[in-house]
Order: structure tokens, then sequence, then C-alpha cells
């Protein structure tokens, strides 16, 4: 063999060994999701404490699987139990994503034990902070919102119920 074909056949058996590893982190069936994403939850509620922003990053593009591809590779398959439990998962993510922080600036609020130290530290946040703040939990509200509609869409689907007879 001459050496460009062994390095192509080194390239290939790469390509192929990172997309069994891809394949195998992936769900494959609705309970595998399910489960897995239990698992990562459980995860963050047991580790949360010890992230860095590194660690924080790694675990948010995962949750963005479960949240996007994965959710939607098995959105038609779910059960209102199922539904349930993924947004309560999806609750979980958003506290313990965002604990640290908050827990963060309570902390630094009650270190400042003058009244000027505080002031200057609300000041501080609403002249650099608060908007970015506000808009991401405008954001955050829409989506709650979209996903709180589309559930209860979707239950009153699956009890058959339309929408219009509700409204008269």
């Amino acid at each position: 063999m001459k050496h460009s074909q062994v390095k192509n056949l080194a390239k290939n058996l790469i390509a192929c060994v990172m997309m069994l590893g891809f394949m195998a982190c992936a769900p494959m069936s609705k309970k595998s999701y399910l489960e897995k994403y239990d698992d990562f939850i459980s995860e963050i509620s047991d580790n949360y404490q010890t992230y860095d922003d590194k660690t924080w990053k790694k675990q948010a593009e995962k949750y963005e699987n479960f949240s996007g591809k994965w959710y939607d590779k098995f959105e038609d398959e779910f059960t209102l139990k199922d539904q349930i439990s993924i947004r309560a998962n999806q609750a979980k993510w958003y506290y313990y994503r965002n604990l640290k922080s908050a827990t963060s600036t309570v902390k630094q609020l009650l270190d400042a034990l003058d009244i000027k130290g505080i002031k200057k530290q609300i000041q501080y946040y609403i002249d650099n902070n608060m908007q970015n703040d506000l808009q991401k939990l405008y954001e955050d509200a829409q989506k709650a919102g979209k996903d709180a509609q589309k559930a209860v869409a979707e239950i009153l689907e699956e009890l058959n119920v339309k929408i219009e007879e509700l409204q008269k």
C-alpha cells in the first residue's frame, strides 16, 4: 500500500469512529431520549456547583440537542405524561443554569452592607446589565408562552376538543 492510500484509509477510519461515537450519544428511541434527558438533568443537579464556564458551555450544547433536534425527532410520539416530564426537565435546566449567577448576585448584594454601596451596585446593574437581563427574560417568557400554548393545543387535540368550541 502506498503512503497516500494508508493516509486515506486512516482518515476514513477516523471519520467512521467519530460518526459511531456521535450515533452512540444520540437517542435511538423515545424511551432512550427520555431516559438520557433525565440522566442529563440529574448530572446537572448533582454537579452544577462545580461547573466552570467551559463546562457550562459543553452542557449547554448537550441541552440544545435535547431541546432541539432530538426533541424534534420524537415530538410526534410524546404523550401528555412525556410532555410534562420534558417541561419539568426544561425548568430544572434553567433553574440550575441560572442558580449560580443568581446566588453570586445575592451574595454580592449582601456583602455590600452600606446603603451607598448597594445604591452603586444597583445603579451599575441598571446602567450595564439590566436591559440585557430584561430582554432575555422577555425572550424566555415568549418561548415559555409558545411552549405552553403548544402543550395546551396538544392536550386539547388528545382530548378531541376543538378550540373553537371553547370560544363559544
